[in-house]
């Protein structure tokens, strides 16, 4: 094993490094040694120990917090330590990169302080004269080779009980660049600005491959997200060669219908999730998406027993953005409804095929027409009455006329989107622990956000908990004072027991500290 460093972003996304990370090295299936030391990984620079340079280089592939790795030569707390230890490396370790026939160049990077360049001179020029020879071409342009000063200072908001100030050397690292991230291009590529379809509450393209990540979405898995939207989870999911699919309960975003969220432009013609795919040549992996919510999303899917998804990332609809709610269990009742017959064969595609049954009523001012007539549709019998209403200066004596603006008295419910009613959040994440444990496989992964207020939230049992589930982790992204949220990721375990009856268990799987608009 050999000894590594990975370089963050300086302090974004801090919380979400560690489990980033176990992720990855999983997915990889590669052996490591590092601290888990929650205040080690906050820290700008991590050292790990792996086996050789591919196993690093698999991490940082797909890899959105670290930026650069180094094959790390020596460290120390003061600059004259790491002279010392620097004139003492072996030549084995040096050579190859210092006095080969390559070119080279140093370069210096700080953390927490940023420094002048007539400040990172004479560091590196006492880190040069401490080498006992250096043959190779230095090359500032293309260098075959870079080495790399890592300065780690302390940072300045430090508290007022702290024995140091802040900005003040810390730990100094040294060694061999083995590459960077793809950190950027993701970033870069899959920027919201330029998608097709986007929604109001879209996931930033850096959390949304986070969950992709931690949520073990790898080549030929089946990615669900139960509360799609625009679908930002499983495209991230899918740039890693998943299949990605899910449902939403609002017609209108998977559709694409209504106000665009781009300020000065509207909708265009096409622009749904599978527009998105197309955008980013991943078609291939798009699986589909339907208009359910979680509660009757079971009915809908010929689940396998045992499960059929690999992961399920997710975030739902809380009510801090976007208002939650699911199809209302009681259906409402409705008068039976008058329409023109040109108007229900545009709602519903049916055919008049003729008149059965007709009987006349007379007044002293008009004359009315009741008739009973049959409606169809394929595999579909509309049944109604036709009403007819005539005035007798109009009426032409003609007694089986049927006029064509005559009414159809529809005695059921046309065609409407569902009646809804409120969700509350303590529901939401009852439901969706419920029907993760009916769709995914053993040790597939569930990964979900939820909203909590700092000031109740007393660790991992404001959390929702499971028999089928076993928690991972759980890593903090402050919105306010008040308020945060955790990204919660789940592992199916494999003596889990299936679930019958997605409706009425598990009832008291609720937690105290969920955000409550």
């Amino acid at each position: 094993m050999q000894k590594y460093v990975f370089s963050f972003a300086a302090s974004e996304f801090v919380n979400f490094r560690w489990i980033e990370f176990k992720s990855l090295a999983e997915i990889e299936q590669l052996s490591y040694s590092v601290s888990e030391s929650k205040d080690d990984w906050l820290r700008p620079y991590i050292v790990v120990e792996m086996e050789n340079d591919d196993s690093v280089l698999s991490i940082i592939k797909r890899s959105v917090l670290i930026k650069s790795a180094f094959h790390l030569w020596c460290e120390a707390t003061t600059l004259s330590e790491l002279t010392e230890q620097v004139a003492n490396l072996p030549n084995e370790l040096t050579d190859p990169y210092l006095n080969g026939c390559g070119t080279f160049k140093i370069v210096l990077s700080s953390a927490h302080k940023k420094l002048k360049q007539e400040e990172k001179i004479p560091i590196i020029e006492t880190i040069l004269d401490a080498h006992e020879r250096i043959d190779a071409q230095v090359s500032l342009s293309s260098p075959d080779h870079q080495i790399n000063i890592l300065l780690e200072y302390t940072p300045k908001n430090l508290g007022k009980n702290t024995i140091r100030s802040g900005g003040h050397l810390c730990r100094l690292l040294y060694g061999r660049l083995i590459g960077s991230s793809i950190r950027r291009n993701m970033m870069n590529n899959y920027r919201l600005s330029e998608r097709a379809h986007l929604g109001n509450t879209t996931m930033n393209v850096t959390l949304a491959a986070i969950m992709a990540n931690v949520g073990l979405c790898r080549k030929s898995s089946f990615v669900w997200d139960p509360f799609i939207g625009t679908g930002s989870t499983v495209i991230a999911a899918s740039v890693w060669g998943s299949f990605g699919g899910g449902s939403d309960i609002d017609y209108s975003v998977l559709h694409g219908i209504g106000m665009s969220p781009k300020a000065g432009q509207e909708r265009r013609c096409g622009e749904t999730l599978r527009s998105n795919y197309e955008q980013y040549k991943l078609e291939s992996r798009y699986l589909d998406v339907m208009v359910a919510d979680i509660v009757s999303l079971h009915k809908f899917l010929r689940i396998p027993h045992g499960g059929l998804f690999d992961a399920i990332i997710t975030d739902p609809p809380y009510g801090f953005r976007e208002r939650s709610c699911k199809v209302s269990e009681q259906p409402v009742e409705r008068k039976p409804t008058l329409v023109t017959r040109h108007r229900l064969a545009e709602i519903m595609g049916v055919i008049h095929i003729g008149l059965i049954y007709l009987v006349h009523i007379y007044t002293q001012t008009s004359r009315f027409s009741l008739s009973l007539s049959f409606l169809v549709k394929p595999y579909i019998l509309v049944h109604g009455i036709v009403l007819c209403l005539y005035s007798d200066e109009n009426h032409n004596g003609n007694k089986d006329e049927v006029d064509e603006e005559s009414l159809v008295l529809v005695p059921h419910d046309l065609p409407h989107f569902p009646h809804k009613e409120v969700y509350p959040v303590n529901k939401i994440y009852k439901d969706l622990l419920d029907l993760a444990a009916y769709l995914l496989y053993p040790n597939g992964r569930l990964v979900f956000w939820i909203p909590v207020l700092r000031s109740e939230f007393i660790g991992v049992k404001s959390l929702p908990h499971h028999p089928s589930f076993r928690l991972l982790a759980a890593c903090e992204q402050t919105l306010n004072t008040r308020n945060s949220r955790y990204m919660v990721v789940m592992v199916k375990l494999d003596t889990n027991q299936q679930l019958n009856d997605l409706s009425n268990e598990n009832e008291d799987l609720i937690f105290p500290a969920v955000y409550a608009k």
